[in-house]
């Protein structure tokens, strides 16, 4: 199993029952025959970055919050971390949570039970991604002893359902019970039980329930017994204290034990998206109803969105008729099969699979049968003598199914599914002899079990392939688990039951152990680079040159930054597939009047010319030509423009400083019509960058028609500021808040304030000492700005209005002083002798 670690590291972990298992990081810890758990961190360098064993545990689930891992497992064994011992009596079954340092080394380790040598428990459990709140939950038809709490289960006498949560300390914090009311004659049965957590707002119960004889309480919510039916539910609960939120409930038809929820993903809104899958042709919950005609034994999914209170806000189905003796084969073990970037489940393989990326959209995979299946309005061709699978993409405002890409291969399971930092995504499945990919192709080995991988934009575009197999054809290669990073890097895991070489991508990889487990990452064969000058020809030396990835939406990942060669040439290597733009700076303290320029020596992002990468890119004269723009000067004008750039998540008052975006471009446009959009021909005439307080200023501007913008690569202006310089005008507040879709205006066209008639300082010039007429009464707020745009003094304070002293270091120069005064703003020139 792999799980991302950060941007740059992931973990793999394993099991094993044998104290042979060699790797130069582990084989020092071993020394009995006990099964253990295996913990690694591999950074993207493949190199091993921290290591640990679970001593005692088994198939452990694990999850990753703020780079830290934390595993739950079970026992029959008392537990040994480090120097941290969980002892427990031989042969009596507990449950236990670590937590790991990133350096692997552990942090916290706690048994969840007290048990007894005739008691059992099967509990799942999973973490919360926003908060690190672990929640450990499931059903037990026995009264048991939780640690730190008592005996929840004691006056339910038919069983119960409980709930458990512990902090991201696996400090215990409250259990919440549901029961039977009364006493029942017959078995109860529960199927499909799991929770989902709700983005730190606390968690979603969902369950089936049939063959029940007497009503199950959720507090004053009941399930009354249905001889008829079988009952499916979703029990919201509160993250303080585990109240019930909302509760709604709904019903199946036919096959009872494969028909549920497969994945749920909490939006920052409080909003829920739920997967599903049935084998019956019905589900219903609440006031939605979804129904597949002739799809009972056959697997077809529904995805919806409820709001924070329960209420649907869309639905959407996908009529795939997939393979149905997979879901009930492995339903109940595996609760169907998830094994994404949100997996929560230790397993190998499964038959569908979906995750959400960055609340944009779902993505979804999944085997179909179905000759009129369509998915973004195409459809998706079948194969007669090999099984068929999907990737589709879904609009999560909308439910509107985006696109499908199709795929088949002999014997097809499927075993990896990720997505990286743009939204390209990753597929790893496994088949027999055959596989066929649209714009891929088709791909035969006979009498050979072929492991395949694969990567498609966020279009659903084929970006690159790739394939692993034993040397001898042999069944003994499973694919076990795909994990991509951020910036694209792919690994793989491959578990290899015999001696005979590995070969992927035409590598062979030998070893001398008869049980293996291989982590590959897929390197790129590519070369992009070129020359980067300026206008006369210079060579652009030296500098750098930086390599963003074109994303679905938000702004682009900075995924690698290479360095200007003593002739001018750069030299990208290791860029995994997808759509790059170049953004090139050289040196000003070499060229003091160069500007950062974009692939096509082009100013701004979204005028930049767009270069593909594939597998297979060799393309050594994709030159840039670097601008040079000179400030403007004294003699030029005397007007002014000055604002702020802060972040969208604390951008709280228009005189309060949100979180600073430092160090950002704003460019200043000159318009060359009077009208109310950006032009390719609009002249680009002055650039800046923010200094460390998300401050700018542009100085000496002369009169005329401009546009303001800041330059942040992948996110468009959502508005921007449009403003007229006549004489001296100076203007101020031109202020943009960055959020994740785009960049805003805050404070409409800014404030036009001549110098003369609101703020008065004098002397000016001046030697440092200087003194402000105030408007009027109140708290006050002076910020000196140097002429790049840098805040170089500050003051806050109250007045009663008039002359204020204000001092400032004696470094001279031209400076613009802001005074912010209740019920408006000033700004004025100041000159240090």
């Amino acid at each position: 199993m792999l799980l991302e670690a950060g941007p740059e590291a992931f973990y793999l972990l394993s099991s094993s029952w044998n104290s042979t298992v060699y790797h130069p990081e582990l084989n020092r810890r071993f020394g009995v025959d006990d099964q253990v758990s295996i913990l690694m961190k591999y950074g993207q360098d493949g190199i091993v970055q921290g290591s640990n064993v679970i001593f005692g545990g088994s198939d452990p689930l694990a999850w990753v919050y703020e780079g830290r891992l934390t595993v739950f497992g079970s026992s029959f064994e008392s537990i040994i971390v480090d120097d941290e011992v969980l002892n427990l009596e031989s042969g009596v079954k507990t449950e236990y949570l670590a937590s790991f340092n990133e350096d692997m080394s552990i942090r916290h380790l706690i048994s969840i039970w007290d048990m007894l040598p005739d008691e059992t428990v099967n509990s799942k459990a999973v973490q919360d991604p926003v908060d690190g709140s672990i929640y450990v939950y499931g059903f037990s038809a026995i009264p048991l002893e939780l640690r730190g709490f008592g005996n929840p289960g004691k006056d339910w006498a038919n069983g119960f359902i409980y709930v458990i949560k512990y902090d991201v300390d696996l400090d215990y914090e409250w259990v919440y019970l549901a029961g039977f009311e009364g006493e029942t004659t017959s078995s109860t049965w529960f199927r499909h039980l799991d929770l989902y957590p709700n983005g730190g707002r606390g968690c979603i119960l969902s369950g089936l329930l049939f063959d029940s004889e007497a009503p199950l309480l959720f507090g004053s919510e009941v399930i009354e017994p249905d001889p008829e039916s079988s009952s499916t539910f979703l029990l919201c609960l509160d993250a303080a204290s585990g109240n019930q939120q909302w509760f709604q409930q709904g019903k199946i038809r036919g096959n009872r034990s494969g028909c549920y929820l497969y994945g749920g993903f909490a939006m920052t809104n409080g909003d829920m998206v739920f997967s599903g899958v049935t084998v019956s042709g019905y589900y219903s919950l609440g006031e939605m109803a979804f129904e597949f005609p002739d799809g009972d034994g056959y697997a077809n999914h529904f995805i919806f969105r409820l709001k924070h209170d329960g209420s649907p806000e869309w639905q959407t189905s996908i009529p795939a008729m997939g393979t149905s003796s997979y879901t009930q084969k492995k339903a109940l073990r595996l609760n169907g099969g998830l094994k994404s970037a949100n997996s929560r489940l230790f397993q190998e393989s499964f038959h569908y699979d979906a995750f959400p990326w960055k609340e944009k959209v779902l993505y979804l995979t999944g085997t179909y049968n179905s000759s009129n299946l369509e998915l973004g309005g195409e459809a998706m061709r079948t194969s007669a003598e090999d099984e068929s699978a999907f990737i589709t993409s879904i609009d999560l405002e909308t439910g509107e199914t985006l696109w499908g890409y199709p795929f088949s291969s002999r014997w097809l399971e499927l075993n990896g599914f990720d997505a990286d930092g743009s939204g390209n995504v990753c597929l790893m499945g496994r088949g027999f002899e055959s596989q066929d990919l649209p714009d891929i192709g088709g791909i035969t080995r006979p009498d050979t079990y072929l492991a395949f991988l694969f990567g498609l934009d966020f279009e659903g575009n084929p970006l690159w392939f790739n394939q692993a197999y034993l040397n001898d054809g042999g069944a003994q290669i499973v694919a076990s688990d795909l994990e991509v990073l951020e910036g694209g890097e792919v690994f793989a895991s491959f578990k290899v039951n015999a001696m005979d070489g590995l070969n992927i991508g035409g590598n062979n990889l030998a070893t001398t152990y008869p049980y293996n487990i291989w982590i590959t990452e897929l390197g790129m064969n590519m070369m992009l680079g070129g020359k980067v000058s300026l206008f006369d020809g210079t060579l652009a030396y030296p500098g750098y040159v930086k390599a963003y990835k074109s994303s679905l939406s938000g702004a682009y990942p900075l995924v690698d930054s290479v360095a200007i060669g003593n002739e001018g040439d750069y030299l990208f290597d290791h860029l995994y597939p997808g759509f790059y733009v170049l953004l090139a700076e050289a040196s000003t303290d070499a060229f003091p009047h160069a500007v950062p320029t974009y692939s096509g020596n082009q100013p701004i992002w979204n005028l930049a010319q767009v270069k593909e990468v594939d597998a297979g890119t060799k393309d050594t004269l994709f030159d840039i030509v670097v601008k040079e723009l000179a400030p403007f000067s004294p003699k030029d004008g005397s007007g002014l423009m000055m604002g702020n750039v802060s972040y969208a998540d604390n951008y709280l008052l228009k005189s309060t400083l949100g979180r600073p975006v430092k160090k950002t471009s704003v460019a200043l446009l000159k318009r060359s019509t009077k009208k109310s959009q950006l032009d390719e021909d609009d002249d680009f005439v002055a650039y800046i960058e923010t200094d460390e307080n998300g401050n700018y200023i542009f100085d000496n501007v002369p009169p005329g028609d401009y546009w303001l913008i800041v330059d942040i690569p992948g996110l468009n202006m959502k508005n921007f500021y449009s403003i007229t310089i006549i004489d001296s005008e100076q203007v101020t507040g031109l202020d943009y808040v960055v959020e994740p879709d785009g960049i805003n205006t805050i404070s409409g066209i800014g404030v036009r304030t001549r110098p003369a008639s609101v703020l008065s300082i004098y002397p000016n010039p001046g030697s440092g000492t200087c003194f402000l007429q105030i408007p009027g009464e109140g708290e006050c707020v002076v910020r000196v700005f140097a002429t790049d745009g840098r805040v170089v003094a500050s003051e806050n304070f109250v007045h009663p209005g008039g002359l204020h002293e204000f001092r400032m270091a004696n470094v001279p120069g031209m400076y613009t002083i802001l005074l912010d005064y209740p019920g408006g703003r000033a700004a004025a020139r100041y000159q240090l002798k």
